[in-house]
């Protein structure tokens, strides 16, 4: 850019076609290096990608939890069979069976065991009124709705089987062959070539019509004079001893 040309336009279709070589090469390109994991490498760190101390360790959280899930379960199913009250006798009476029964020198409930069936009591009722929330609590899925929906989808896809429309195909396929033309067709000529391409077919017309033009009167006296001029030279050339 910048330095002196002979010719502006030869110099900007060189160029031009040099840009559009480049563009057709950066397109074609393919990457020299292989990123990606063969079969046999895939094998080989297999073994190191799994980890079992990791499994066991998740193993065991996933199985205390669903422990404490089947224990809540089991805890909540007997709140609601039982009533507060009775739940919390039961725990009494449980604790002072295994009180009783661990050892004989322990002291009695004390002065606090009314306080403690007050709480026993209260904790109760807040299990109870927490069933009943959990129990009436709605699911936020609507496995109904979705349901509906996948059968209405189902059968709008079983109706566009059996009854395609014809217009929608034909207009994908002239879509798909107008991007595959776009894809395919050659860069459009430059005006450069076009202009030189016609001064040559004009010269090649030019020179067909002066070869196809009859001779004029002055040509046909040079041809004669010059047959004149060969047929004497010949005669003196013959006359000579």
């Amino acid at each position: 850019r910048g330095a002196p040309v002979c010719c502006a336009a030869v110099e900007d279709f060189v160029h031009n076609r040099h840009l559009d070589k480049h563009r057709r090469k950066v397109d074609q390109s393919r990457a020299l290096i292989q990123n990606k994991w063969s079969s046999r490498e895939e094998e080989k760190v297999a073994a190191s990608r799994r980890n079992a101390k990791r499994m066991q360790l998740q193993d065991e959280r996933f199985a205390d939890i669903e422990r404490e899930n089947g224990r809540l379960l089991t805890r909540m199913h007997e709140i609601e069979r039982r009533g507060p009250a009775k739940a919390a006798a039961q725990l009494s009476l449980a604790g002072r069976a295994g009180a009783s029964a661990r050892s004989t020198s322990v002291p009695g409930a004390g002065s606090h065991s009314n306080a403690r069936m007050k709480e026993l009591r209260r904790i109760d009722a807040e299990n109870q009124k927490m069933l009943r929330r959990l129990q009436g609590a709605r699911s936020s899925v609507d496995i109904v709705k979705y349901d509906a929906q996948y059968q209405r989808q189902q059968k709008v896809m079983r109706m566009r089987l059996e009854h395609p429309n014809e217009q929608a195909r034909s207009d994908a396929r002239a879509a798909n062959a107008a991007l595959k033309e776009r894809w395919t067709v050659e860069a459009p000529p430059d005006a450069m070539a076009v202009e030189l391409a016609r001064l040559i077919r004009l010269k090649e017309q030019l020179q067909g019509q002066v070869e196809d033009a009859p001779e004029s009167p002055r040509d046909e006296a040079l041809d004669l004079r010059d047959g004149a001029a060969e047929a004497a030279e010949a005669g003196a050339q013959a006359s000579r001893p």
